[in-house]
């Protein structure tokens, strides 16, 4: 069975079907950034990426101003 190096499914309220999907190569890797409203405005609460190189896997999330998390995987 072939496995994706990420994959992503989100459920979000008032849509009638979830956000779903993976990069398709062996290299491939992904950017999400998730936003939300404060006083008013916007702001860029959190980011999460994922990458492949040299045969690892890497997931870093991060929030401006906070410590990053990193997983590293072999892939």
């Amino acid at each position: 069975m072939a496995v994706r190096n990420f994959w992503l499914d989100a459920t979000i309220d008032g849509r009638k079907t979830e956000l779903s999907g993976g990069p398709r190569s062996k290299e491939g890797g992904f950017e999400l950034t998730i936003y939300m409203r404060d006083r008013g405005s916007i702001r860029r609460a959190l980011n999460v990426s994922g990458w492949e190189h040299q045969g690892k896997l890497t997931l870093r999330i991060s929030a401006p101003l906070e410590t990053k998390i990193e997983i590293e995987t072999e892939r």
